[in-house]
């Protein structure tokens, strides 16, 4: 009975706590959009035969500012109130999907870029090339926690499923 009591008040406040790093993940995103707005402002002018790493950072720019306003304001309103916790809704599922999209074109121009326009852009724009380089690099630690949500959820299901078979046999054991 116990257990059962610690279970029910303990998942809220894990689902809770899931909802504050999704938001903060969420800021964090959407104040790189805002740097990302005002480094291409500022950068505008390499629009020429470099211009891949441009129109990448400017798509991940727009992309970033719409899907992570959707995710902070479907997340705090849960997280600043007392509210029955449930999941915000998925309304930007197609923007994820070409956020992914995208991430892989920067994977491969990142890869596949010249070495003069490497150059150019770290020497010429070195603000807008961090950028990019952000955008790689964030690709891959989301990458990294995606795989090990799945380990740890296939972790949690077979540990399930062992503790439903262990239960099962200690009341089997009782009946006879």
């Amino acid at each position: 009975m116990a257990s059962t009591v610690t279970t029910e008040t303990t998942a809220p406040s894990v689902h809770k706590s899931v909802l504050i790093i999704i938001a903060l993940f969420g800021l964090f995103r959407f104040s790189l959009s805002i740097a990302e707005a005002i480094t291409l402002s500022h950068d505008s002018h390499l629009q020429g035969s470099c211009s891949q790493v441009w129109i990448q950072v400017l798509v991940m720019c727009v992309i970033g500012l719409v899907l992570n306003t959707f995710t902070l304001c479907g997340t705090l309103p849960y997280i600043l109130t007392e509210l029955q916790i449930q999941p915000p809704s998925n309304r930007g599922e197609l923007m994820q999907l070409g956020g992914l999209g995208v991430n892989i074109w920067i994977q491969y121009t990142y890869f596949n870029i010249s070495d003069t326009c490497r150059a150019s852009y770290q020497e010429n724009a070195s603000t807008l090339w961090s950028m990019f380089f952000i955008e790689w690099v964030m690709f891959w630690v989301y990458l990294g926690l995606g795989l090990l949500c799945i380990v740890v959820m296939c972790c949690g299901v077979c540990s399930t499923g062992a503790s439903v078979h262990v239960q099962k046999r200690q009341i089997d054991a009782n009946n006879v």
